[in-house]
């Protein structure tokens, strides 16, 4: 029972905190992308461009059979590495995120974000891996390794 009460104020967070900058994105197609995950959580990916070098983001999913989410921000640096075939673009990105686990106690971390997406021209779907090395500052400090790789697609 306690995992379902932390369960709905994060679905209620990771979705009231994706519209309201939905609702500020830009216009275009790739203002928005919606996909899946696997690693450290497992389960839904969201990420909304905010400018032409920011972006905000957010996980949530399975972490060990508990309820996790990472919400973050994260600078990207297009370019930063070239592809030989020119249909694909490699964008790096750094920033910085928030994580929450829900079981029996609530944990609360803080991390860098580090990662890379390819996107191919032309295409809705951009796959990417993503590495966020945690401090957990609640209940007890800690170290945790997020790390996930997954797919979305543009809206």
């Amino acid at each position: 029972m306690k995992k379902v009460r932390g369960f709905l104020p994060a679905l209620g967070l990771f979705w009231f905190l994706q519209g309201c900058v939905l609702a500020e994105g830009p216009g275009d197609r790739a203002a928005g992308h919606f996909g899946v995950e696997m690693g450290a959580p497992t389960g839904l990916a969201v990420d909304v461009q905010v400018d032409r070098s920011n972006r905000l983001f957010s996980d949530l999913g399975v972490w060990s059979g508990d309820l996790a989410m990472n919400a973050g921000w994260a600078h990207q640096f297009p370019g930063l590495v070239k592809p030989k075939d020119a249909r694909l673009a490699l964008d790096s990105y750094l920033g910085a995120a928030v994580h929450a686990r829900f079981d029996d106690k609530t944990r609360l971390g803080l991390g860098i974000v580090l990662g890379q997406e390819i996107t191919v021209d032309n295409s809705p779907f951009r796959f990417f891996v993503r590495l966020i090395p945690l401090v957990r500052i609640s209940p007890s400090a800690g170290f945790n390794l997020s790390a996930v790789m997954g797919a979305t697609f543009s809206f």
